[in-house]
């Protein structure tokens, strides 16, 4: 299993990715608008193919990042409830 804690020193905001092998699916949870491109590296280097990104409820601290990860990969994106059901289908 992949999984990286990332934070963003502006907002003070957790994000993570998490997926279940190099070169599998990946799930990126609380993204912030800023770090997109951070992401986007990161699933490449690991040779990650993102599926999934879910927002775990409204942020005041930062503006959200789905929107623009969505510009560049599509995938499902998703907000709160469903991130149990979500990481148990990107690791199994």
């Amino acid at each position: 299993m992949i999984f990286r804690q990332l934070f963003d020193s502006a907002s003070s905001t957790y994000s993570y990715l998490i997926a279940s092998r190099r070169g599998g699916e990946a799930l990126v949870i609380d993204p912030v608008l800023e770090k997109v491109d951070r992401y986007l590296k990161l699933i490449e280097e690991l040779d990650l193919r993102l599926v999934k990104a879910v927002d775990t409820h409204l942020h005041a601290d930062h503006i959200t990042g789905l929107g623009e990860l969505y510009h560049d990969v599509e995938f499902d994106g998703t907000f709160g409830d469903a991130l149990p059901d979500l990481i148990e289908e990107i690791v199994g």
